[in-house]
């Protein structure tokens, strides 16, 4: 099967799905499938990503209005392309735009992973400029898609929550685990820049600070848990 990936960005700033949109290609690659991951990025990145990675990695010039990840390339390339499945990541950008026109030009099934973006919080927050983005940004593309993907069954809710009636797949993100000397060093490493974990538990918030991210509410929740 041909697949095609999107992700709006692969840059270590714009968060979870650069790494995890990634690995899912990867992996999907590493089975058998031929597998396209395009993305979006600044100028000066390369126009396919050097490394060892089992899918197809091509990028495209990010252009003003560079935070809805602009892309005429992008969208050209698309125009070309072959394949049997369009699968989106994130929404309220163009590439989600770019993604139903494709999957409709082809006649092939469209999946849009939320990423988190369905989210009781997420999804009102800023309601207004979301409304926008439904209607002018990537008009009907929720209608559109065959299926979702979602991360976490809590995410899959968030989307019936909505009122959408395709079906939904949960399917967490992979983890791949270490290895051994990787781990050992990985312990080293955080040993040495927290030497209280020698002796003691330590709890790691590990994330970025975002108040959807609750980071106070689960600091109340440590200091009133049992010692």
């Amino acid at each position: 099967m041909r697949l095609c990936h999107i992700v709006p960005s692969l840059e270590d700033r714009h968060g979870g799905p650069s790494k995890s949109v990634r690995a899912l290609a990867n992996s999907l690659a590493a089975l058998g499938e031929s597998v396209e991951l395009l993305a979006t990025a600044e100028a000066r990145w390369p126009a396919m990503l050097a490394g060892r990675d089992a899918a197809v990695i091509r990028l495209f010039p990010r252009i003003a209005p560079r935070w809805l990840s602009r892309s005429p390339e992008l969208r050209a390339h698309l125009r070309q392309a072959e394949f049997d499945c369009v699968h989106h990541h994130s929404l309220w950008l163009l590439t989600l735009r770019y993604a139903r026109e494709a999957a409709r030009r082809r006649d092939v099934p469209l999946v849009i992973s939320p990423r988190g973006m369905m989210s009781g919080w997420a999804y009102s927050h800023r309601r207004w400029r979301k409304a926008l983005a439904e209607r002018f940004v990537h008009p009907g593309a929720f209608a559109a898609a065959a299926g979702w993907h979602a991360t976490s069954p809590e995410e899959a809710d968030d989307i019936r929550a909505l009122g959408f009636r395709q079906p939904v797949c949960v399917s967490p993100n992979g983890v791949d685990l270490p290895a051994d000397m990787e781990l050992a060093a990985a312990r080293s490493a955080w040993l040495d820049l927290c030497p209280a974990a020698r002796t003691r538990p330590v709890a790691l918030f590990y994330s970025r600070f975002h108040r959807k991210k609750r980071l106070e509410e689960l600091i109340d929740l440590w200091l009133s848990a049992p010692r």
